[in-house]
């Protein structure tokens, strides 16, 4: 898996905790003695085992997104192919396309901005679902991140999740959260600068992607339902498809689609 900087710049995250007196609490907080690394093994066996992930070659997921707040509707696809290239696509008819993604661990987009600005927004949260559909299938850790740490365990969903706090190569950061049951990942909280390319960010916000309803597909467990949530909004993903290991076309990973 690839490290991914670029377009989306993390800050220094702070604890993301969510006081559990919110919550109707219906068990305990777990009081196993466990580790960052015991949770990332333990999140991998749940994923199918790394000799699974290590021989995913190609991953083609397919689903729609809701933009909450005005009804709007969209056509997404997350490519993978091993080792290191992806795209996230984001279609809305009439109003564009936008895409993230990586290949050869080179970062790159492709973004149509449409006159009402829709995708502006659509865009910002398009660069941290490809992260956030990275996260779930990642599993080389070390190749990627300088430090793993456990920072605690909070309620999501009602349900209580381990948070393990990542620092890059690069020193960005971002909060994983872990069902402390299941080991499936439940959260992850980003802190996203906007900036034109090459030039200093105008502005930051923070990026938080929820995950539910897991279901195994292709021997691979994924989350059927993304809930992203920023500054502007909510957006709704539900995943419809989930393909393994099809061939696919080297074009889709260059920012000419």
């Amino acid at each position: 898996m690839h490290n991914s900087r670029s377009f989306v710049w993390f800050l220094c995250l702070s604890i993301y905790w969510y006081p559990a007196s919110a919550f109707s609490q219906k068990a305990p907080p777990p009081t196993e003695k466990i580790s960052a690394v015991e949770v990332l093994n333990r999140h991998t066996t749940a994923m199918g085992g790394e000799e699974a992930l290590r021989n995913l070659q190609t991953l083609h997921v397919r689903g729609v997104l809701t933009v909450v707040s005005n009804r709007r509707y969209g056509d997404v696809n997350f490519y993978y192919k091993a080792p290191d290239r992806d795209a996230f696509r984001l279609e809305v008819p009439a109003h564009g396309l936008t895409a993230f993604g990586h290949s050869g661990g080179k970062p790159f987009r492709e973004i149509t901005y449409p006159k009402d600005g829709i995708l502006w927004l659509n865009g910002v949260a398009v660069a941290a679902m490809e992260i956030a559909c990275l996260a779930n299938i990642e599993w080389a850790y070390e190749q990627n991140y300088t430090r793993i740490e456990l920072v605690g365990v909070t309620l999501i969903d009602e349900r209580w999740a381990y948070g393990l706090r990542f620092t890059s190569k690069d020193g960005e950061q971002q909060l994983r959260f872990y069902d402390a049951d299941s080991f499936q990942l439940a959260r992850i909280v980003v802190l996203q600068r906007v900036g034109l390319e090459g030039k200093k960010p105008d502005s930051s916000y923070s990026v938080e992607t929820t995950f539910s309803d897991y279901s195994t597909s292709a021997g691979i467990p994924f989350p059927t339902h993304f809930s992203v949530k920023d500054l502007h909004g909510i957006l709704s993903i539900e995943i419809h498809k989930v393909l393994r290991d099809e061939p696919l076309e080297d074009s889709l990973f260059t920012k000419n689609f």
